[in-house]
């Protein structure tokens, strides 16, 4: 197995075997032509394999982590935005159930909160993020900045359920030089 740096621009992916005797000469060609590192760490036998890997770890629910929120205009004071890639939105509807709503009915009438109902919106929530995450990996990007999240409620025929609207804006970050 070899260690490749996997790097992106406009769409293309370009994965690079840092073990090869031409390594250094290549990523500072891609990194003087403006491609961005998508992935310092993708193991693989080849480098079709490396862009499979890195791919299918984009597709991964468990591996969108990678890609940084934030609710304001930066990520943090070591990485700065070196693209924008536009604004992305996430929507989630769901219903809550009938069990729920008789719970959360009773405690209506008794005071309190209502335990179903938060744990249920912190799962859309969660569900709406993942859904902005999945956008910015799609685009190349690494992280999402301005992510703002909007809760309401859509009810009619007797019926209620949640509408979770996460939006944000898709971007490139890189390290400070």
């Amino acid at each position: 197995m070899n260690k490749y740096i996997v790097f992106g621009k406009s769409g293309v992916v370009v994965p690079v075997d840092v073990m090869s005797q031409t390594a250094s000469d290549e990523i500072g060609s891609f990194m003087e032509q403006g491609f961005k590192i998508l992935s310092d760490s993708c193991e693989a036998s080849s480098a079709e394999e490396a862009i499979a890997t890195w791919e299918s770890q984009l597709k991964s629910k468990d591996n969108y982590e990678f890609v940084k929120t934030s609710s304001t205009n930066a990520i943090s004071s070591d990485l700065d935005i070196v693209e924008n890639h536009g604004v992305i939105t996430s929507t989630v509807v769901a219903g809550t159930n009938f069990l729920r709503d008789i719970l959360a009915g009773v405690r209506d009438i008794v005071g309190g909160q209502s335990g179903t109902y938060n744990n249920k919106l912190d799962q859309i929530k969660s569900d709406a993020l993942l859904g902005l995450r999945k956008q910015a990996a799609s685009k190349k990007c690494n992280a999402i900045v301005g992510v703002s999240i909007d809760v309401d409620e859509v009810s009619g025929g007797g019926k209620s359920m949640f509408m979770v609207t996460a939006v944000g804006t898709a971007v490139i970050v890189e390290k400070r030089a």
